[in-house]
């Protein structure tokens, strides 16, 4: 098997900044039947979250690479319309499919309205949308 190239490389949810995991493995956690708030998170299949996790774990490797992970910031800090669209033509550059960086996008929202709930997110899942983006 050849080894993996560092541009695939994607951090574990074991090695997400504490409150990120923290907040992660609440949102998925099966929701007990007399919850009176049940988290959409906690309705994924398990493939899904992995694969949410994967998108995640990857959009924070991006962020170790280019020296952009702050930790005095929370997820939905580091993830400004800017450093969005940087990632976005990293992908590209990389040859990455239109489905795939859709894909990885929408990872990426999703993982951070699970690991901040309430946050304005909804403008990250409608970049692939339109016309001229990089995403």
């Amino acid at each position: 098997m050849a080894p993996r190239s560092h541009q695939n490389r994607r951090l574990p949810v074991s090695e997400w900044p504490t409150a990120e995991r923290q907040a992660w493995e609440l949102a998925i956690m099966s929701p007990d039947p007399f919850d009176e708030v049940v988290t959409r998170a906690s309705k994924w299949k398990p493939t899904t979250s992995a694969m949410i996790a994967s998108s995640y774990g990857q959009w924070l490797a991006w962020l170790e690479d280019t020296d952009q992970m702050d930790p005095a910031l929370t997820a939905g800090g580091r993830a400004t319309k800017d450093c969005v669209a940087a990632y976005c033509v990293h992908m590209r550059k990389r040859g990455l499919a239109d489905y795939t960086v859709s894909g990885s996008i929408k990872g990426l929202g999703d993982a951070l309205e699970a690991i901040e709930p309430g946050g304005a997110f909804g403008w990250i899942m409608i970049l692939p949308r339109f016309s001229g983006h990089p995403c």
